[in-house]
């Protein structure tokens, strides 16, 4: 069961979300924004992934990689992840998933919220710092635990060791444990209520640092 790690093509864009909603459709945040896809006419939670992840494509920015871990023996792609190098200069809110288009209580809303949350936190903790900042880790339910969530992780983890950097997420109950392997530290809560986006619940995000190999987590 050997894996491989590639960068995604845009042919694979497709497969990347319907991976992503094999490994989502269950996370109640995930929930909340097919209720706010569904409301914009975009069909389904998967249909916005794409989306999404197709306009990254397009922008042609270089500091966003996106890549696959393919099992050897099916070609199957059974992990997936983006990673983003995110820049001194940049204004925090200012690419479309990060802000809210005419004050719509809409799709924009969500990612708002999520954006808004991911600003203060870099703002506290490393404003005007380069940074890689891993923005999606996804592996299909029937091959997690396996390591190729890890792959995906560890390959952020080398590029900001060689460039001296820090890499941050939010992240979900459920990828703890692979953030914490690789020396991703907690140090920040925030709540989501859900409620708005017609799921019931309120959902914890963590944010995570992890400092250049050999320094610790300093404010």
């Amino acid at each position: 069961m050997p894996f491989t790690l590639t960068p995604l093509p845009s042919s694979g864009i497709p497969s990347f979300a319907a991976l992503d909603e094999a490994a989502m459709s269950n996370w109640p945040f995930a929930r909340a924004m097919a209720h706010e896809a569904q409301l914009k006419g975009l069909g389904s939670r998967q249909a916005l992934i794409e989306s999404m992840v197709r306009e990254t494509f397009e922008r042609g920015d270089e500091n966003e990689v996106y890549l696959k871990v393919v099992d050897e023996e099916t070609g199957e792609m059974v992990a997936a992840a983006g990673w983003r190098r995110e820049g001194r200069g940049e204004v925090v809110g200012e690419r479309k998933e990060e802000r809210s288009e005419g004050g719509e209580e809409g799709l924009e809303t969500v990612f708002r919220r999520m954006g808004e949350a991911w600003g203060g936190f870099r703002e506290e903790w490393f404003a005007g710092e380069e940074i890689w900042h891993l923005v999606v880790l996804v592996t299909h339910p029937k091959w997690q635990r396996r390591g190729a969530g890890s792959m995906l992780v560890e390959w952020g983890c080398k590029k900001a060791d060689e460039e001296g950097l820090k890499c941050a997420l939010h992240a979900s109950a459920a990828g703890l444990a692979v953030y914490t392997k690789h020396g991703f530290e907690v140090v920040k809560e925030t709540e989501f209520d859900l409620s708005p986006y017609g799921v019931e619940g309120v959902e914890i995000r963590r944010a995570m640092i992890r400092m250049p190999r050999g320094q610790g987590v300093q404010r």
